[in-house]
């Protein structure tokens, strides 16, 4: 595990009740700077438990994912239109993001149909209907 989220857990857990609120705005800053939270949320485990682990990195997952978004939308929205439009994509390029995107799909179908047959095979899930006379 991280040297840096061990620390910072137990940083959180030495402080006692507001430990719990200081491990929220660690857990906020680090999902803007793209830290690996799932560091964060182990140790948050190893020091607080299942449950208030569950009860703080939810809520501060989804806020570290908001100020991000808001961030990315309103600071840096130029800045990223800027690179986009420097670099435009070829033909091929547009080919190849369409075709990763089709294969995705595919392969969800084709995993989806085997677990289907594989319930089916074992009595499971819908069956032809058998007609009695």
């Amino acid at each position: 595990m991280s040297e840096l989220a061990e620390s910072a857990v137990q940083w959180t857990a030495a402080l006692g009740r507001a430990g719990g609120a200081a491990f929220v705005a660690v857990f906020v800053v680090a999902t803007v700077l793209l830290f690996p939270t799932t560091l964060l949320t182990l140790a948050a485990g190893f020091a607080f438990g299942l449950r208030w682990t569950l009860v703080a990195v939810v809520p501060a997952a989804t806020v570290g994912a908001t100020v991000a978004f808001l961030v990315a939308r309103h600071l840096l929205r130029d800045r990223v239109g800027r690179s986009i439009e420097a670099r435009p994509r070829d033909p091929l390029e547009w080919a190849l993001i369409a075709g990763g995107l089709l294969a995705k799909i595919a392969v969800v179908a084709i995993v989806a149909r085997a677990a289907r047959q594989a319930l089916q095979r074992r009595g499971i899930g819908r069956r032809p209907a058998k007609i009695r006379a």
